[in-house]
């Protein structure tokens, strides 16, 4: 049978299968009373077996229901987050306060089997369309449902490089890293941004702008927050460093000036401008202070000293929108165990 299609990729229930050994753990988990489902099951040491976490993955991914009842033992799975860690690199995995270990470890899950999939397409065998869609479907749900780092690095490159995808809906996915990952989220942000304005016609001024105004507020808030950001860099990066992840970043000042540069240069090409850009002869540090005006009023000065989240809110990149900026604030609150 042909599966149906959420747009262009598979819904999780077609994507999904539970084999013998995991069906045997559902119909287990099934019979034993709500309230005490996971309770001795997830409180058990033996339970961080990689085979075992991967049918409770799977489980949820096909029944909401024990999902949000498994969500509810974040102490298990900031184990089993910690473990994999250790698993693959020899350290723990750090706990983000902006992404809960589920989804991570999820993500991760649907993430590799992209990969597997990926392998498979490249190698010199005949591969049906079935199995091209259940690839495409894996990096789909690993990015926007569970908010991979690498799934949404991935995902936004492709869509960067088909023309029939809008730049809203790609900034837009850039965004979510932006929001869970900190400096690596905001170093992928700029990049996706000044990608997309490049991408973009001559004539579409306003658009191309508010894609280099993006970018380089991305840059500046990487700078920024980068000190605090060691825990998003090993998850995002595996134990990477910042720098060796971002090699074309020379330096910050460098990034910002060339950023500014290509939106002054867009709209000194257009009769039409903004009025935080009407002066085409200005300064550099002229430049880099009505940006900053443009940086605040889009995005606020929400950081704090030690515990940072950020919302980037999903916008249409469009003049009404580049006229009306807003800021948005959010508190990130303690983890409950």
């Amino acid at each position: 049978m042909i599966p149906t299609l959420i747009g262009d990729v598979l819904s999780l229930d077609e994507l999904i299968s539970l084999d013998e050994k995991d069906d045997a753990i559902y119909q287990q988990i099934k019979s034993a009373p709500p309230l005490q489902r996971f309770k001795d099951l997830l409180t058990n040491e033996k339970a961080l077996n990689e085979d075992w976490v991967v049918s409770l993955i799977k489980i949820g991914l096909v029944d909401n229901d024990m999902a949000t009842q498994m969500k509810e033992f974040r102490a298990f799975w900031d184990s089993a987050w910690r473990y994999l860690g250790k698993t693959l690199y020899g350290i723990d995995y750090p706990i983000l306060p902006q992404l809960d270990s589920y989804a991570l470890i999820t993500g991760k899950f649907l993430y590799v089997e992209y990969q597997t999939l990926l392998l498979e397409l490249e190698a010199p065998i005949a591969i049906d369309a079935i199995r091209q869609l259940q690839q495409k479907s894996y990096l789909w749900f690993a990015a926007t449902d569970f908010h991979y780092y690498e799934a949404i690095d991935v995902l936004c490159w492709e869509m960067v490089d088909n023309p029939e995808n809008s730049v809203d809906d790609i900034i837009s996915l850039a965004s979510q890293a932006a929001q869970y990952y900190l400096a690596p989220g905001f170093a992928l942000l700029a990049k996706i941004a000044n990608s997309c304005g490049r991408r973009l016609a001559a004539h579409q001024t306003h658009e191309k702008s508010l894609c280099y105004a993006t970018g380089y507020v991305a840059t500046e808030k990487t700078e920024k927050i980068l000190p605090i950001s060691a825990d998003h860099i090993n998850v995002a990066y595996h134990f990477n460093t910042f720098h060796s992840a971002n090699r074309y970043i020379r330096s910050f000042d460098e990034a910002k000036n060339i950023i500014f540069d290509n939106m002054m240069n867009v709209l000194s090409h257009n009769q039409s401008s903004h009025p935080f850009f009407v002066d085409k002869k200005e300064t550099m540090a002229h430049k880099i202070m009505t940006a900053k005006a443009y940086i605040d009023a889009t995005y606020g000065k929400e950081e704090g000293e030690h515990d940072l989240a950020i919302e980037s809110k999903r916008y249409s990149l469009n003049l009404a929108c580049f006229n009306r900026l807003t800021t948005t604030q959010i508190v990130t609150k303690p983890r409950m165990a």
